[in-house]
């Protein structure tokens, strides 16, 4: 199942420190999908606390800023989150 978020991107989202256009889960593979407007970036932390409110077992987090892949953030094993930035 998919579920989707759509957002105001003029809107400034508290929790995860950023305007975003939308998010998307897919709870069968317990993956999120952050779309940032370009220039923005999330919080780590935000971000993470954001997606495990919709799916508490979510195991990666994927965030676009415009067109580009800019971070993912990966639960590891042991439960701690191992954070990836990919260069513009």
């Amino acid at each position: 199942m998919i579920a989707q978020i759509k957002f105001d991107e003029r809107d400034f989202q508290e929790e995860i420190m950023c305007h975003i256009k939308e998010a998307t889960f897919n709870y069968d593979t317990k993956k999120v999908v952050y779309r940032l407007p370009d220039g923005n970036c999330t919080s780590m932390t935000g971000a993470i606390i954001f997606g495990k409110k919709i799916n508490p077992y979510v195991k990666a987090i994927s965030v676009f800023a415009g067109e580009k892949l800019i971070s993912q953030y990966i639960r590891q094993s042991g439960g701690d989150w191992k954070s990836i930035a990919f260069g513009g």
